[in-house]
């Protein structure tokens, strides 16, 4: 009996130390587990406002729609090195074409399309005209009359801009068709 209650006392005495040592290591498991879901916590609170904001951005970008054509001439004889105004508007949304200039103004910094059209009469000598950006030549088209008829001949671009950097058609001194047009759109915007 004095051997199995000395039994029973270390038994116990190693259950009381197991015991100690094991609420320790749920102490330590449970203030790991507490600093992980803290930090947790906080990559996804930062994740979420960088969700927040991309999403504001590309909310943001998908309102820009930037587009026109216009077609006809303002003058078919315009004097060489001013604009190619083409004036008649069809379609202007976000209102960058201005058809009484024949300038376009980038509203926002992007990549943009631009197409243009515009040709000679047939009894000319053909036409020329030129692409430009504020003051830099970018493109140009000539044409060259045949047996009397209108020839037309395109441009085409597509530009970085930055807001308030215009682009326009200039003339080449000769004589143009009505037959003239001008398209342009922003392709996608800058975040």
């Amino acid at each position: 009996l004095q051997q199995t209650n000395t039994q029973l006392q270390q038994t116990d005495a190693k259950l009381t130390q197991d015991n100690s040592e094991l609420k320790e290591q749920l102490r330590q498991t449970n203030a790991t587990m507490v600093l992980e879901f803290q930090r947790l916590q906080q990559t996804e609170s930062s994740d979420v406002s960088t969700l927040q904001t991309r999403v504001g951005k590309l909310e943001d970008s998908s309102s820009r729609v930037i587009a026109f054509h216009a077609y006809g001439l303002a003058s078919t004889t315009p004097a060489g090195g001013t604009p190619l105004i083409v004036n008649d508007v069809k379609y202007n949304h976000g209102n960058a074409y201005d058809g009484t200039t024949g300038y376009f103004t980038a509203p926002f910094a992007g990549v943009y399309v631009f197409i243009a059209t515009s040709g000679g009469y047939g009894e000319s000598d053909g036409a020329t005209y030129y692409l430009y950006v504020d003051n830099t030549w970018l493109d140009y088209a000539r044409t060259y009359s045949v047996d009397n008829h209108d020839e037309l001949a395109s441009v085409h671009a597509a530009l970085h801009l930055t807001p308030g950097q215009r682009v326009w058609l200039r003339s080449g001194g000769d004589r143009y068709t009505g037959l003239t047009s001008f398209t342009g759109f922003l392709l996608t915007s800058d975040p």
